[in-house]
C-alpha cells in the first residue's frame, strides 16, 4: 500500500471516528456455520474500481460517477477526500464513506462551490477487507463568464445653483455587490462610491455653477474584473440660454431652437433643449428614434446597447422590457429570454418557452427534460417531465399517452407481455427480459434453465432439462444431445452411440463421419483418408510432383500467410495470377469468378488470386471485391468457409519467396496447384471444346487432387495386403514396346481364401511428370506425357514365362491424353484367377509408354462368406455392324452355363467399351449408346451408355468431364470432357456386373445364355457408313460362380448339354480361343435370338 493511500486512510479513519460513525462493539461469538454440500463456492473478485477526471461549470451540481466491479458491489465502500489542487494537508476534507449501488455504479456529491481545480481521491473496500489502489482524479470547477456592467442612471438633473447635487443609479452585473462607480466632472471633481448588494449607488456631486459633462465609471468583478464608462451632461437651470428654452446652450442639443417655449419633462422629456414636437426624433435621448421607440419617452440616463437593449426596441431590459429578445414570450417564462430576435413563438417554439425549435436554442423543443436528439417524441405532449414515472424508456414520449412501446423492447404495448422490461436490447418476441424470459416456454426461467432451446411440451427437470433424443439421458448431461431415434437404444452412459458404425462411439469418436465400407477404423474411430497428410521436410524441388518448401507472403488484409503454418494435411491449393500483357490471361481473369467457386470441393480446397502486374494491389482489390460480391448470395455457413479459403496476395507474383518463387521462376505458369500429399502439381489444359477457355476448370484440378488423395492413401490402410504387380518403365509404341510382362506373387492358398475384395491401383506416370508440351519450340507438343487416349490392358497369364498364354483380361484402362493419371479399380470377382496364390505372370499391353507402376490391393471387408471360386467365359465384341448379333464361327452370341456344385451365387461380370467414331451419322461406337444385352430362361439385363447419346438422346457434352470425382484425370487435352460409350479418357474401365443367381433353372432345364449389342432397342445398321468400319464394341464378359466357405446356402448344380462340350470355366485357365471354340454350338441369327427369348418368356 503507497504512502497517500496510507495517510488517505488514516485522515478518513479520523474523520469518521470523530464524526462518532464508529461500528459497534464486535461480537467475538464463534458461529459454527451449517454445512451444506450442495452450496455453489462464493466466487471472491479483487474490486477494481472506475472513475476519471472531470469537469463542471459554475453553479453547477459537483459530482463524480465510477464504477465498482465486485461479486457483491453493494457490499463495496467507498472512500472519498478531497483537497485543493495548491493546498495541503490541512486542506485535506475526507467525506463520509458509502457503498455503491447492486449493478456497481455510484454517484457523490462534492461540496465545491467556488471556481478552482481539486484533487480528489477514491479507493474501495468489499466486505472481503480488500481494497483496490487509490485513484486520484482532478475535478474543475470552470470560472464563469462575468460579462461587463451595465450603468443605468435614474436621476441626473436638471440641478438648482446653490443646492448640492446627486447622481443615482443601479449597475447591472452577476456580482453587483463587487461594484465600485466613479464620478469625474469638466471642473476636476472626482468622487467613489460602492455600489449595494443590489448594485445600487448614489453619489454627491456637490454644487454646480455652471452645466457641464460628467463621466461615469463601473469596475465590477468576482473572479475576473471589467468595466464600464458612461457620458452623461449635468444640466444648471438659469445657465446660458440663447433660445429661451431654459436649457443651458452647453447641453442644449438645440441652442437655435424655437424660443416660444419653456422645456420640461412634458415638452422636452430628456431635457436635451429640443422640442419633443417637431425638433427631437430620440425623446428619451436612448439613441433609438421614436419612430421605432417602443418607449419613445422611457428611462432616462441610459443607450440602448445590446448589453442594456437586446432587441434595440428602445426599452430599457432592466427595468422597461418585459421581452428583451421581441419573440412574444415574457422574459419571466422565457427560457431563452435573451435568444434570437424577432421571431414568433407562436409558430416555431412548440413549448412556448422562447427558445426557438428550429435552432440551437432549444436542444428540448417539447421541455420534458430529454434532448431532441435522444427524443423519440421531440414535439410531443408538454407540461410533463420524463422520468421513471412518467417515462420509463427515457424515449422523451409520454407514457400514458404518447409511448406505444413503453419499454423500447420493439414489442408494443398491447403484445407486450412484460411491458417494464429493464433491458430493451435482449427482449424476445414477447417482450420479456432475461431476468423474466421463458424462451424455450417449459416453465423454467432462462436465468435458471441450464437447457435452452427445449422443445416445446417436453417434460424437464427442475434444471429446465428434459431429454430431447428420447435415450434416457436428460440434456445437461447427455454428451450426444441428438441421437438418431434408430440408435437410442445403442447410446452409452453419456448418452453417445456409434452413429457412423465404425465402432467408436460418438464421444470418443475424432472422425465421427468415417466411410461405412471398406476403410479400417482406428482407435480413435479414423480413417486413414481422414487423418492429416504430415507436413514434409524435403527434399524440395520445382518439378511436378516434387514436395513444395516453404513459403510466406502478405495478404490483402495485411496478414502474413505462411504456408507451414496454415498446413493442416488436408488440403490442396490452387493459385491463379493475372497478367495483362496476355490476353488469354485476361480473359480467364475478368469471367465469373462465381462459376469457379461454385465448383470447387466442398472442403478442402485454398485458391489464391495474385497479379504479376505493378497494378497488383488494385488487382486483386478488385477481384476480392468480385468474390465478395458472389459469395454475398450464398448461405451464412458456405460464405463463412470460403471467406477463410480464398486469399489474395498483396505483393507483386513476380517477387514471392521460397517455394512458391522457385516454381514460378522454373515455370512462369499463370497457375499453379499443390496437392493433397505437398506436392506441385501442373494445371492442365482450361480449354472446353463447347464454349473455350474457362476459368472453372481450374476447379476440376481440385476435385482431382481430392479423388486422388483416395486413391493413392487406400495403400496405406493397414487391412489392405500389397502384391506388386509392375513396378517399372513401359516402353509402349505398336512393336516389341507394346507388351510389357511381370511376374507377381501372391499370398498361399489359405491366405488368398480371407479375402474377398481385390482392387488394382494403376499410377499411369510421364517423363518428367509434365502435361505434354512443346519442348524445342517448333509448334508441336513433342515431350511430357503422351497424346491420344488409347486402350490398354492388364492381361493374366496361364502359365509363367509362356507369353502365348497371356489372353485372359485382367483390367481395362484408357490413356490420359497429355497428363499423368492414377485410379483404384475393384476387380474383386476376378479373385477367382488368383484364389490358388503363388506366382502369377502379368502382361501389360498399350501403345503408349510411361511409368507403370500397378499393384494389387488385397482385403477382406463385410465377410459374409462368398468367394469367387470360378468363372465361364461368355462373349466378345467385334465390328459394330448389320452383322453384330449374327452367331458365326468366330462369333458367339449364345452360351450354355455348367454350374460348379456348392455354387452360392452366380454373376455376369463384364468390361465394355465402344471405339471408332466419324464413320456414320450415330457416329458409333465411341459416341453412341449401344446397349448390350444379357437373356436367359425368361430374364434379362443390360448395360448401356446414356450419356453418349442415341437418335432421340443427345450426346452429354460434359459426361466425362462430370466423372473427374469418380477418377476421370481433369484437363487433359482433346476432347477429353465428352461422354464415350463405357469409358472416359484417362480414366479405368469399370467392372459391370449383374447377379444372376436367381436366374439359373436347377430343376433340370436350359441355362443358355444368349446375347446382342443393339442401338435404339435394334440390330445396329450404320447410316451412312463412309465404309471406314472402324465402328466396334471390346466385350469381354464373364459368368463368376461364388463359394460360400462360411456353410451358406448353394444352388443344385446343373449342367445343360445342347450337343456340345462345354470347357470354359475358368478353372484352370485357357486362351480366349479356346474358350470359344468349344462353346460353340450353332450359326444363330438376331432373329434365331430374338424366337428363343419369346419362347423362354413363354414358359
Amino acid at each position: 500500500m503507497g504512502l497517500k493511500h496510507s495517510v488517505l486512510v488514516l485522515l478518513i479513519a479520523s474523520s469518521i471516528f470523530l464524526s462518532g460513525c464508529t461500528l459497534p462493539t464486535e461480537d467475538n461469538t464463534v458461529e459454527t456455520p451449517t454445512e451444506n454440500k450442495n452450496e455453489v463456492p462464493e466466487i471472491d473478485l479483487f474490486p477494481q474500481l472506475f472513475v476519471s477526471d472531470t469537469q463542471v461549470g459554475y453553479s453547477e451540481y459537483a459530482s463524480i460517477n465510477g464504477t465498482i466491479i465486485d461479486e457483491s458491489p453493494s457490499k463495496v465502500t467507498i472512500y472519498i477526500t478531497l483537497m485543493p489542487i495548491d493546498g495541503n494537508s490541512e486542506d485535506l476534507e475526507a467525506l463520509m464513506p458509502f457503498n455503491a449501488k447492486s449493478d456497481g455504479t455510484w454517484t457523490r456529491a462534492l461540496p465545491i462551490y467556488d471556481p478552482g481545480q481539486w484533487t480528489i481521491g477514491i479507493y474501495a473496500t468489499d466486505i472481503n477487507q480488500q481494497s483496490t489502489e487509490t485513484e486520484y482524479i482532478t475535478l474543475e470547477m470552470m470560472v464563469p463568464d462575468e460579462g461587463v456592467p451595465t450603468i443605468n442612471i435614474d436621476s441626473i438633473g436638471p440641478y438648482e445653483k446653490e443646492i448640492t447635487g446627486v447622481l443615482e443609479g443601479t449597475i447591472e452585473h452577476m456580482f453587483p455587490e463587487t461594484c465600485l462607480v466613479r464620478v469625474l466632472l469638466d471642473n476636476g471633481f472626482e468622487a467613489i462610491t460602492e455600489t449595494e448588494g443590489n448594485g445600487d449607488f448614489q453619489i454627491e456631486i456637490g454644487i454646480l455653477e455652471d452645466n457641464m459633462s460628467a463621466s461615469l465609471e463601473a469596475y465590477c468583478g468576482k473572479w475576473t474584473e471589467s468595466s464600464t464608462t458612461l457620458n452623461v451632461a449635468l444640466v444648471l437651470i438659469g445657465a446660458d440660454d440663447m433660445d429661451g428654452d431654459g436649457i443651458n446652450d452647453l447641453f442644449d442639443s438645440c441652442p437655435n431652437g424655437a424660443n416660444d417655449w419653456t422645456s420640461n419633462t412634458n415638452l422636452d422629456f430628456d431635457l436635451d433643449g429640443c422640442r419633443d414636437l417637431d425638433e427631437d426624433s430620440d425623446d428619451d435621448n436612448d439613441g433609438i428614434t421614436d419612430s421605432v421607440d417602443f418607449c419613445s419617452k422611457g428611462v432616462m440616463g441610459w443607450i440602448s446597447t445590446y448589453e442594456t437593449d437586446y432587441d434595440t426596441d428602445g426599452c430599457r431590459d432592466v427595468d422597461e422590457d418585459s421581452d428583451d429578445d421581441a419573440d412574444g414570450i415574457m422574459d419571466d417564462f422565457d427560457t431563452c429570454p435573451k435568444g434570437e430576435k424577432y421571431w414568433d413563438s407562436a409558430i416555431g417554439d412548440h413549448d412556448s418557452d422562447g427558445c426557438k425549435d428550429d435552432s440551437n436554442e432549444d436542444l428540448d423543443d417539447d421541455n420534458d427534460s430529454v434532448l431532441d436528439v435522444d427524443d423519440s417524441c421531440a414535439r410531443g405532449v408538454i407540461g410533463w417531465i420524463s422520468n421513471s414515472d412518467t417515462d420509463w424508456d427515457g424515449d422523451g414520449c409520454k407514457d400514458s399517452n404518447e409511448d406505444m412501446d413503453i419499454d423500447a423492447d420493439g414489442v408494443i404495448n398491447d403484445n407486450d407481455e412484460c411491458p417494464w422490461t429493464t433491458d430493451y436490447t435482449s427482449v424476445d418476441f414477447e417482450g420479456c427480459d432475461d431476468y423474466q424470459r421463458d424462451t424455450d416456454k417449459d416453465g423454467v426461467r432462462d436465468l435458471d434453465d441450464d437447457c435452452e432451446g427445449t422443445p416445446f411440451g417436453l417434460t424437464v427437470n427442475v434444471n429446465g432439462c428434459g431429454d430431447r433424443d428420447g435415450d434416457g439421458i436428460t440434456y445437461d448431461l447427455d454428451a450426444c444431445p441428438d441421437t438418431p431415434y434408430e440408435l437410442i437404444d445403442e447410446v452409452n452412459a453419456v448418452g453417445c452411440a456409434d452413429r457412423d458404425f465404425d465402432g467408436i462411439t460418438e464421444d470418443l469418436d475424432d472422425c465421427p463421419n468415417s466411410p461405412i465400407e471398406k476403410w479400417t477404423i482406428d482407435q480413435n474411430g479414423c480413417s486413414v483418408n481422414q487423418l492429416p497428410v504430415a507436413w514434409n521436410t524435403g527434399p524440395y524441388g520445382t518439378n511436378p510432383m516434387d514436395h513444395v518448401e516453404n513459403f510466406n507472403f502478405v495478404t490483402l488484409s495485411g496478414t502474413t500467410w505462411d504456408f507451414q503454418t496454415e498446413w493442416t494435411g488436408h488440403d490442396n491449393y490452387l493459385f491463379f495470377a493475372k497478367y495483362a500483357a496476355s490476353s488469354y490471361n485476361t480473359n480467364l481473369w475478368n469471367q465469373n469468378v462465381g462459376n469457379l467457386i461454385e465448383k470447387l470441393p466442398t472442403q478442402g480446397t485454398h485458391i489464391f488470386f495474385a497479379s504479376f502486374d505493378t497494378t497488383y494491389h488494385s488487382d486483386v482489390y478488385s477481384k476480392r471485391s468480385n468474390v465478395n460480391s458472389y459469395l454475398s448470395s450464398l448461405p451464412s455457413e458456405e460464405e463463412a468457409y470460403w471467406l477463410d479459403h480464398i486469399h489474395y496476395i498483396d505483393e507483386r507474383f513476380f517477387s514471392m519467396n521460397g517455394g512458391l518463387g522457385d516454381v514460378i521462376n522454373d515455370w512462369s505458369s499463370f497457375y499453379y496447384g499443390i496437392d493433397n500429399f505437398q506436392r506441385w502439381r501442373e494445371v492442365g489444359s482450361l480449354y472446353n471444346w463447347n464454349s473455350g477457355y474457362n476459368v472453372d476448370f481450374l476447379a476440376y484440378e481440385s476435385q482431382m487432387y481430392t479423388k486422388e488423395f483416395e486413391v493413392e492413401i487406400r495403400q496405406q490402410d493397414p487391412a489392405i495386403t500389397s502384391v506388386t504387380i509392375f513396378d517399372q518403365w513401359h516402353n509402349g509404341g505398336w512393336m516389341a514396346g507394346y507388351n510389357s510382362y511381370s511376374n507377381a506373387s501372391f499370398p498361399n492358398s489359405t491366405v488368398m481364401s480371407t479375402f474377398n475384395t481385390m482392387e488394382l491401383y494403376f499410377y499411369h506416370s510421364c517423363d518428367e511428370h509434365k502435361t505434354r508440351y512443346d519442348s524445342d519450340g517448333d509448334g508441336t507438343n513433342d515431350a511430357g506425357c503422351h497424346e491420344w487416349d488409347y486402350l490398354e490392358y492388364l492381361k493374366i497369364c496361364e502359365e509363367v514365362n509362356v507369353h502365348s498364354t497371356c489372353g485372359t483380361e485382367f483390367a481395362r484402362y484408357i490413356t490420359t491424353y497429355g497428363r499423368e493419371g492414377q485410379w483404384l479399380t475393384d476387380v474383386s470377382p476376378f479373385l477367382f484367377m488368383v484364389k490358388d496364390g503363388g506366382t502369377y505372370e502379368f502382361k501389360f499391353s498399350g501403345a503408349n509408354k510411361g511409368g507403370l507402376r500397378l499393384i494389387a490391393l488385397l482385403s477382406n471387408w463385410d465377410d459374409d462368406g462368398l468367394r469367387p471360386s470360378s468363372g465361364e467365359f461368355l462373349f466378345e465384341g467385334g465390328a459394330f455392324r448389320g452383322e453384330y448379333n449374327t452367331e458365326t464361327p468366330t462369333q458367339k452370341r449364345q452360351h450354355n452355363l455348367t454350374i460348379p456344385q456348392g455354387t452360392a451365387k452366380a454373376e455376369i461380370v463384364a468390361l465394355i467399351t465402344g471405339h471408332g467414331f466419324q464413320d456414320d451419322d450415330a457416329n458409333c461406337a465411341e459416341f453412341c449408346n449401344s446397349e448390350h444385352r444379357f437373356l436367359m430362361n425368361g430374364f434379362d439385363t443390360q448395360q448401356d451408355f446414356p450419356h453418349a447419346g442415341n437418335s432421340t438422346t443427345n450426346r452429354d457434352s460434359e459426361g466425362c468431364l462430370k466423372q473427374v470425382v469418380d477418377g476421370t484425370v481433369a484437363n487433359q487435352l482433346g476432347s477429353w470432357p465428352y461422354a464415350r460409350a463405357g469409358w472416359c479418357p484417362g480414366m479405368d474401365v469399370k467392372q459391370w456386373s449383374h447377379d444372376i443367381t436367381s436366374w439359373i433353372n436347377t430343376s433340370g432345364g436350359t441355362n443358355n445364355m444368349l446375347y446382342r449389342g443393339l442401338y435404339d432397342g435394334a440390330d445396329y445398321q450404320p447410316v451412312n457408313d463412309d465404309g471406314g468400319g472402324s465402328q466396334r464394341i471390346e466385350v469381354s464378359s464373364w459368368v463368376v460362380y461364388y463359394e460360400n466357405i462360411s456353410g451358406g446356402a448353394t444352388i443344385t448344380s446343373q449342367s445343360i448339354d445342347l450337343g456340345c462340350e462345354d470347357k470354359h470355366r475358368f478353372n484352370p485357365l485357357f486362351n480366349d480361343v479356346k474358350m470359344f471354340q468349344s462353346n460353340f454350338q450353332s450359326h444363330l441369327d438376331s432373329s434365331d435370338i430374338l424366337m428363343i427369348e419369346r419362347r423362354v418368356r413363354l414358359l
